[in-house]
């Protein structure tokens, strides 16, 4: 009888599974368009409405952050060689120097460039945001809010060291 219940078992996931199709892919990125291997942001513009929401920001505290994405095509580091990945990292520094060099000087400062994400965290006064949407070089831009690093109160943290749980706070 078990034999029976484990051979029907079976072949309903059998049938489960050949019914259901291929594994879903993931989704596209709403800043990119997500193929089977990479993001490509190449020619894609920052909407308006994103820079407005910046500029109304920066015109009340004089300057806003932001997080800057950069167009190009970004391939999974581990899908690349290491010349591949060597090229890739050349690319994202040259598309950051791009913007860099659209905007006036003292329109903004660089807080992180990354040296792996097609990314540059800047602070941005109301000209520098101006300049960056007339250059069209942003393919997404919007708010960088930092948020600092917590732990709920009522989380346990496991120790390492003992295996007993710990209450944090106290």
């Amino acid at each position: 009888m078990k034999l029976k219940v484990l051979i029907a078992a079976a072949a309903g996931l059998f049938l489960l599974l050949a019914v259901a199709g291929p594994p879903l892919q993931p989704a596209a990125r709403a800043t990119g368009a997500a193929t089977d291997s990479y993001f490509d942001t190449t020619g894609q513009v920052a909407s308006s409405d994103s820079f407005t929401r910046l500029r109304a920001i920066a015109s009340r505290a004089g300057s806003v952050r932001a997080m800057v994405e950069l167009q190009m095509r970004l391939e999974p580091d581990d899908t690349l060689d290491a010349a591949g990945l060597s090229a890739q990292n050349a690319e994202i520094q040259r598309a950051g120097d791009a913007v860099l060099a659209a905007l006036p000087a003292d329109s903004y400062r660089v807080l992180h460039r990354y040296d792996a994400l097609p990314f540059l965290a800047l602070e941005l006064t109301p000209t520098g945001l101006d300049m960056l949407q007339r250059a069209g070089l942003a393919a997404d831009v919007h708010e960088d809010m930092a948020a600092s690093p917590s732990l709920a109160p009522d989380d346990a943290v496991d120790r390492v060291d003992g295996g007993e749980r710990v209450q944090p706070y106290g």
